[in-house]
């Protein structure tokens, strides 16, 4: 199924030359037809399937989709309009930033397409840096697999420069430790979007990065 047409790109386009309340409100019913609406139905439609065919998958596509609003109040950037369109689907949606989830998000350049855990708090942390060194093996088989790696290439992250002391000395064998993000990522080319296998491209994504997922969520369980 076909989800967007070449206005999904020149929408963007044009908004990042004009990002600005008039412009948009100008603009408003192309954007309700070119991005919102039919990026609903891309999100609708990928709950409906992972949580039928892969998953347990309680949230909605209101709940997962983030505004196109920005927030300028607390930031550098006052440009009132994101330039994208981005979803995080977890079992609680896009507020549920520190369990495993898949997030993607669309532009006028690139597809982008996240798994992993992306903001884990420090109890969350120390589990996940605790169940890697416990399991380290079975993590390196992961990360290493033809599946995971056909997709992704590496986990990701931001990483802190001073180790707890009880992780010091496994991180010369297990560098991974250093991490305090664990994400993974592929950039498709902006064609993608416009593609007839738009669902089929992020599932097989979602689907190669699951045995991670999986890992990340038992440690943040146990």
């Amino acid at each position: 199924m076909k989800y967007f047409d070449k206005d999904f790109n020149s929408f963007f386009n044009e908004l990042t030359e004009n990002n600005n309340r008039d412009w948009f409100i100008l603009n408003k019913k192309r954007y309700e037809n070119s991005v919102k609406n039919p990026f609903f139905r891309l999100v609708d439609d990928l709950i409906v399937i992972i949580n039928k065919e892969i998953e347990p998958m309680s949230t909605t596509a209101k709940e997962s989709i983030f505004r196109i609003n920005r927030d300028v109040r607390f930031s550098k950037e006052k440009q009132p309009y994101k330039t994208n369109v981005s979803a995080l689907i977890t079992p609680k949606g896009r507020k549920d930033k520190e369990n495993p989830g898949l997030y993607i998000e669309l532009n006028s350049n690139s597809l982008n397409i996240y798994g992993g855990c992306y903001m884990p708090n420090k109890e969350n942390l120390d589990k996940i840096r605790w169940h890697i060194l416990d399991n380290s093996k079975r993590f390196n088989g992961m990360v290493s697999d033809i599946e995971f790696t056909k997709f992704f290439k590496e986990i990701k992250g931001e990483k802190n420069k001073i180790l707890p002391k009880e992780f010091k000395a496994a991180s010369i064998d297990l560098p991974i430790l250093y991490n305090k993000q664990f994400y993974y990522t592929n950039i498709l080319p902006k064609e993608i979007i416009q593609s007839e296998k738009l669902v089929d491209i992020i599932l097989n994504h979602y689907k190669a990065g699951l045995k991670l997922q999986s890992f990340f969520i038992e440690a943040i369980n146990l």
